[in-house]
């Protein structure tokens, strides 16, 4: 059986380069959406689970209706927590994995951003527990593109709703925005709780 998945608040009510209503409604809407979505999905598929006259069809269909909106709510949910008034200039050990993986945060950053003015979809930093590494990951469509065995490090929102709801479209500039609006105060800390940290330590520990 599923559990109700909640929607979760804001931490915040404002941020620089965005309007207060570009926020809400990418918040109120369209993360909303994607969590009503998501409990229907798992309801029919409790629902089906426990038919006597369900068809194997039946199931093929809600269930990749379930990793596309599943998707979809793990990236608003990442989106929407990691941006903030904490510091906008990556710091401690989540610093130190950029400059090792990448070789400095400007590279990283050169890489991230212009990953996001092509992205559909979404950009995402992740950590490969396979690899040991931080890697950014292109993904257009939240059921496609993803990397089994990564763990959301700071995710992009970069479809034509984070940045469209009122004005004309600027790609760039709300690009430019998110950059500026990370809190890596509170992306280390969400490494550390994910174990991130510590796997890397002992990685590193195992190279010796």
């Amino acid at each position: 059986m599923h559990r109700s998945r909640e929607f979760k608040a804001l931490k915040y009510q404002s941020l620089k380069g965005f309007s207060d209503y570009q926020i809400k409604k990418h918040h109120e809407i369209v993360y909303a959406d994607h969590v009503k979505r998501l409990n229907a999905i798992e309801n029919k598929i409790d629902s089906l689970n426990a038919s006597q006259h369900s068809l194997p069809q039946d199931l093929w269909e809600v269930k990749i209706e379930e990793v596309a909106e599943k998707n979809a709510v793990k990236l608003h949910e990442a989106y929407f927590a990691e941006m903030g008034a904490g510091t906008n200039i990556p710091v401690g050990e989540i610093a130190k994995m950029i400059k090792d993986d990448f070789g400095s945060y400007d590279a990283w950053k050169k890489e991230f951003m212009a990953a996001a003015f092509a992205s559909r979809g979404w950009v995402v930093l992740a950590y490969d527990l396979d690899d040991n590494k931080l890697v950014n990951y292109l993904v257009d469509l939240s059921q496609l593109g993803g990397v089994w065995n990564a763990v959301i490090i700071l995710a992009i929102d970069c479809s034509e709703h984070s940045y469209a709801f009122e004005g004309k479209p600027d790609h760039q500039k709300y690009v430019e925005a998110f950059m500026k609006n990370i809190d890596w105060d509170y992306v280390n800390l969400e490494a550390h709780q994910y174990g991130i940290i510590d796997r890397r330590k002992n990685s590193n520990r195992l190279k010796l």
